[in-house]
């Protein structure tokens, strides 16, 4: 995680189809892109925790272990989101997410690094409480390994201050933004804004 710190400027790409991560990562390593988007949860997909948040899917699971390990393989940094805010997706409450947040730590974290963003959909309908839900399982993340950053965020100012006030466990603010510096420039924390590839100019990076 080390070579990681500095957040600024970094490209992160989406992930592939699960048949050809490990073809593609290579391609994007070459290509001298550091970093991979995966998404535990995919609205219409399977759960991949269950409704409590106390246990994992086994193959979503596996899948997941196999995309940890084609990444670090080649030195890229996964980041991790965890949670969508689908209702298909959705957890029971704050405890199911901070539970499930725990567990995803505690069974991948021991052979693989990676960035875990609790959500970068804070701003969407679909949470009723977003800071409350992000703040309760970044806390069950650090209460594992204080050191670990934890990324969460919204568009919405509001939102992210919401995220970052007190003793929050979010330290890096991630959101899914329409364009490049959506997000108030003046954060006192790492920011990594997540946008279609299609709406970013190459000078804008």
């Amino acid at each position: 995680w080390g070579q990681y710190k500095n957040l600024s400027g970094m490209i992160a790409a989406p992930a592939p189809a699960q048949a050809v991560l490990a073809d593609t990562a290579r391609d994007y390593a070459i290509s001298g892109i550091p970093s991979v988007v995966l998404y535990a949860q995919e609205a219409g997909g399977r759960r991949f925790f269950s409704e409590d948040g106390s246990a994992l899917d086994a193959a979503e699971a596996q899948r997941m272990q196999a995309q940890l390990d084609a990444l670090n393989a080649l030195d890229m940094l996964p980041i991790v989101v965890l949670f969508d805010p689908a209702e298909a997706c959705r957890l029971r409450d704050a405890g199911a997410y901070a539970a499930a947040a725990g567990l995803f730590y505690q069974t991948f974290s021991k052979a693989n690094y990676f960035l875990p963003c609790v959500t970068e959909r804070c701003d969407d309908p679909g949470w009723e409480d977003a800071p409350k839900m992000v703040r309760a399982a970044a806390a069950s993340i650090r209460a594992l390994n204080a050191k670990q950053p934890v990324a969460a965020g919204g568009v919405k100012p509001q939102t992210n201050a919401a995220l970052l006030e007190g003793r929050s466990g979010v330290n890096v603010l991630m959101a899914r933004v329409p364009t490049l510096n959506s997000i108030a420039p003046d954060a006192k924390v790492p920011v990594i804004e997540v946008v279609d590839a299609g709406d970013v100019s190459a000078e804008a990076l």
